[in-house]
């Protein structure tokens, strides 16, 4: 339509009651914190934080100042009717470090798929087109503060945190 994907999703995060906002920005930076400015007509307090060198996904966590407990991280180009404030809550009940909004899709493949035995090289099924569902990292994460120790002064990506985080 006639709006970008960044102004829907700062009007959907303020209409779940997010009142602040800090924009992690590499590319193209002066031109997104020129289009934000501080927020007024969402109704937000926006902070454009600009990553010298770039971070990662997760990485310029650790330069936000003032985490609160629990925080939002989404990806800037994320479309969604998310309740972000029920995803809050869910978050909250749990206690969890981490809490990742994970859709479910449906894989289908436009092709028969054989399996085919390794020795003989004979086929032993043949499966048309099959569906596959899988959850989906979309972007969309409730995280705790304390989740950010695990965030080396490095480049390192949600996946990674994540991962360590499981590790541990």
């Amino acid at each position: 339509g006639d709006r970008s994907i960044l102004e829907i999703l700062m009007t959907r995060l303020r209409s779940c009651g997010v009142s602040e906002v800090t924009l992690c920005l590499g590319h193209m930076a002066p031109l997104i914190s020129a289009f934000v400015g501080d927020g007024e007509r969402w109704g937000l307090s926006i902070n454009c934080l600009v990553e010298e060198k770039p971070l990662g996904t997760a990485g310029a966590l650790r330069l936000v100042p003032d985490l609160p407990v629990d925080f939002f991280v989404v990806n800037g180009d994320t479309l969604t009717d998310l309740d972000f404030a029920a995803f809050h809550t869910e978050h909250r009940a749990t206690g969890a470090w981490a809490t990742l909004f994970s859709p479910a899709i449906e894989d289908v493949t436009d092709y028969g798929i054989l399996e085919i035995d390794s020795e003989s090289g004979a086929v032993r099924e043949y499966i048309e087109k099959p569906r596959r569902a899988f959850h989906v990292s979309s972007g969309i994460y409730v995280l705790s503060r304390r989740i950010v120790d695990y965030i080396p002064p490095t480049r390192f990506d949600m996946p990674d945190l994540v991962r360590c985080a499981l590790a541990d």
